[in-house]
This record gives structure tokens, C-alpha cells and sequence, in this order.
């Protein structure tokens, strides 16, 4: 079965390095584009910047919190990021790809495992869309911050 997923892609005005360094860093930068609504602190356990980092970070979905344990791999170190929750499955891939000009497009992917029964239904009328606007939350955050600490 295929997995479920959402992404959100923009353009944003700042070097790929820049992008992506904030993204890596979990100890100074990442806590940062976190969409206060959607997450209420982040811990790092290990590492801190790029592969190798472990994480927790309590998400909030509809009022509750929610503990997740959170693994970071580079698979193409510099342009592509990935967060993978170590209990549940669910997981995030950033991707910066520069466009020259001081502009790079960047896309945030969240994917999260096939369920059955009233949790397939929760999931494809509540999930797909509570993740998607708390991707696009998180995108905003991003543009906001690279913006400022590129010029």
C-alpha cells in the first residue's frame, strides 16, 4: 500500500546553504520554524546538527500533545533532510534545490503510513488537511527566518 502524504513547495529569496543550515540545526535554528499552534517544544537527545540527530518534540493535534521520538538522515547532504518519527512511522522530507539568483525552491513532505477502519477515515478527512496547514505554517515560519538572516 502506498503511503498518505502532503507537501508544500515555495520559492523563497535566500541561498540554498542558508536554507538548509537552518533547517539542520536543531539546537539553534530549526526550533524556530515551528509553528507555535502545531508544536510545543523540541528536545534534542543527540548529534544537533544534520544525520544522527535525535530528537523529541511534542506535536499538538486538535489539544492534545503528543511525545514523538524523531530520527534525522541526510540523504543527499546539503539538499535533502529527513525527520522520521522512530515509533509511528510518519515521515518529514525537506528538499532545497537552488534556482540561482539568491532564490531556492524548497519542499516540505510529510508522509505517514496506511491505516484501516475509523483511523483511514480520521486520517483522510482530518490528517491530510490538519498537515497540510501546518506544513504550510512551517513554510511561512522558514521564509520568514531565512529571509531575515539572509540579507
Amino acid at each position: 500500500m502506498a503511503k498518505n502524504e502532503e507537501a508544500v513547495t515555495r520559492i523563497i529569496e535566500a541561498q540554498a546553504d542558508v536554507i538548509y543550515g537552518v533547517l539542520a540545526d536543531y539546537k539553534n535554528h530549526h526550533p524556530n520554524i515551528l509553528p507555535d499552534i502545531y508544536f510545543d517544544g523540541l528536545e534534542v537527545l543527540e548529534g544537533g546538527f544534520g544525520a544522527g540527530t535525535r530528537m523529541k518534540v511534542l506535536a499538538v493535534i486538535k489539544g492534545s500533545k503528543q511525545t514523538l521520538e524523531m530520527g534525522v538522515e541526510e540523504p543527499r547532504p546539503g539538499r535533502v533532510l529527513t525527520e522520521t518519527d522512530l515509533n509511528g512511522g510518519m515521515q518529514t522530507t525537506f528538499e532545497v534545490v537552488p534556482l540561482g539568483d539568491d532564490k531556492s525552491e524548497v519542499t516540505i513532505t510529510t508522509a505517514w503510513p496506511p491505516a484501516r477502519g475509523f483511523q483511514a477515515l480520521f486520517n483522510r478527512f482530518f490528517l491530510a488537511g490538519y498537515v497540510h496547514r501546518m506544513l504550510e505554517a512551517e513554510m511561512e515560519l522558514l521564509d520568514d527566518y531565512v529571509t531575515r538572516l539572509d540579507n
